[in-house]
């Protein structure tokens, strides 16, 4: 069974929870016995490894419930993925990720929300979570469990959206219901839903956008301006939802700029504005948009256009355009380039990770608990190899869920995301410095957080867990092995490496065999 919940923060919660009902007495043993002693075992000595023996994670799984969520240490998602589909465990919490393609038999699920943190969940995704259940082959039925009372009690309530939400629910479960396809580039001209009673309009959200596109903190101005506005009429409340979707918004123009400068950089024409005008009309937003909404997104690349041509060359147009991110953020890696030299002077890689933390933290939001000096000590701590637990010992850090934040989402996949759009963005002739093979390595460390060479060949050409990549890559003793190598050396040593890995989930031993 599963328990489905709609951030990731209730994971825990449910499981402390669970833990709770444990402690004052109440018999859970069937959750513990109906697993398979030794996988259960194992999985909680990985959880350990990651979140120390204290944590709720590593008591729960000793108690036969499990966690997944998308900000989980990949190496113990697959593994408890892995031990589902072979019945071997029969109780985890989860947030939608359960519902991205991965296919494990479900009996019963509990739903404790029909939304996704803020917003409420689509229609697809519903369905398609509850299509974990009754799996093909595996059970013949299953049962959806609604348990927030709450949606049937205030069914009839329109103040605070009680009639809404039931409404929403029942629509859930219509298999004949679904969202109609839609426009992400259409939403900047679409309306935000403070709440069930509050809405701004999006031809004016449109509107401010193209008259202050130019300015440095246009949609920062454009978000504190909906603030007060929601807040003038309703004193008592707080949405937010109007940061989230001004920053979708402010998402989607940056898209618009790199595909723009995509287009213009591969175009012999000159003549911008006829390109980006036949670009908007390509896009599924103009096809379904109406004509006030068609006027506005031609303005929209218009004045994303005059941007563009304002701050850059031709020839920097075609060098931002082999980015993802947009033109302000790609000007300014340019410039951090051009100042630091990197083509000119040769630096070591703890000099270069050191100056790129540095650039990454004046240019991303999100680091509100943490100084500069702390997040470069975890990044630090992250590439050597260190757990969770021993990270939040070793710098006091109260809350080890800040830690996972960090390490999961900023650093393996913001930083070296970020990363990559340096290496896209410089150019070396045969003459100069070339960094771009460090600054490859190091962005790969980055991102599976392992230290050499031979643990990030492990990662992507056997399995994905720092820990046990880093534990294999030590035995191992060659820091530099490549990929197209490592599965040779490890077939080579297979017998020691089972022996070494034996504590671990059965996901990785049947791995090994499999190569």
């Amino acid at each position: 069974m599963a328990i489905y919940v709609d951030r990731t923060a209730s994971v825990k919660t449910i499981i402390d929870r669970m833990l709770w009902l444990i402690d004052r007495g109440y018999n859970l043993d069937n959750t513990k016995n109906s697993c398979d002693k030794d996988e259960s075992s194992s999985i909680s000595k990985l959880i350990a490894d990651y979140y120390g023996e204290s944590h709720s994670f590593t008591k729960g799984a000793k108690a036969g419930v499990f966690p997944h969520y998308a900000d989980l240490p990949n190496g113990i998602k697959i593994a408890v993925e892995y031990a589902i589909r072979n019945n071997k465990l029969n109780f985890i919490v989860c947030t939608t990720t359960l519902a991205q393609g991965v296919n494990i038999p479900i009996r019963y699920l509990f739903m404790t929300s029909i939304m996704t943190s803020r917003n409420k969940m689509q229609i697809r995704n519903f369905q398609n979570l509850i299509g974990r259940t009754a799996r093909s082959g595996m059970y013949t039925e299953g049962s959806i469990i609604i348990t927030n009372t709450k949606l049937y009690d205030e069914r009839n309530k329109y103040k605070g959206g009680g009639k809404y939400r039931w409404d929403e629910c029942i629509d859930m479960f219509n298999p004949t219901n679904n969202e109609p396809c839609g426009s992400s580039i259409l939403a900047l001209t679409k309306g935000i839903v403070a709440d069930y009673e509050t809405s701004a309009s999006g031809m004016k959200i449109a509107q401010y956008i193209i008259e202050h596109f130019f300015q440095e903190h246009c949609f920062e101005n454009l978000t504190e301006e909906l603030t007060n506005w929601y807040e003038q009429r309703h004193p008592d409340r707080k949405s937010d939802s109007i940061f989230i979707e001004i920053k979708f918004r402010e998402k989607i123009t940056e898209a618009i700029e790199n595909h723009l400068c995509y287009i213009f950089a591969n175009n012999l024409s000159d003549d911008y504005y006829v390109q980006a005008n036949a670009a908007c009309k390509q896009t599924l937003a103009y096809a379904l948009a109406n004509d006030e909404e068609k006027e506005l997104l031609i303005n929209i690349f218009k004045v994303i256009t005059d941007k563009i041509i304002s701050i850059a060359t031709k020839e920097q147009i075609a060098n931002y355009s082999r980015t993802v991110i947009g033109i302000d953020l790609s000007q300014k890696i340019s410039e951090w380039l051009t100042e630091k030299e990197i083509c000119m002077i040769f630096y070591s890689e703890t000099q270069l990770l050191d100056m790129i933390l540095d650039f990454f933290y004046s240019t991303h939001d999100g680091f509100k608990k943490i100084s500069k000096d702390q997040f470069k000590e975890i990044c630090s701590y992250w590439i050597d190899g260190f757990m969770y637990c021993d990270i939040v010992r070793k710098l006091g850090i109260k809350n080890i869920k800040d830690v996972e934040y960090l390490c999961g989402k900023k650093i393996s996949f913001e930083l070296s995301f970020f990363i990559g759009n340096i290496i896209d963005m410089f150019v070396s002739s045969d003459d100069d410095v070339n960094p771009y093979f460090m600054l490859t390595s190091l962005q790969k460390k980055v991102k599976y957080g392992v230290n050499s060479n031979t643990a990030i060949s492990i990662c992507e050409a056997i399995f994905n867990d720092r820990r046990i990549s880093n534990l294999i890559a030590d035995y191992l003793n060659n820091t530099d092995i490549k990929p197209d190598e490592i599965i040779e050396v490890v077939k080579n040593s297979r017998v020691k490496i089972e022996n070494l890995i034996d504590l671990y989930p059965s996901f990785y031993k049947e791995r090994i065999a499999l190569l």
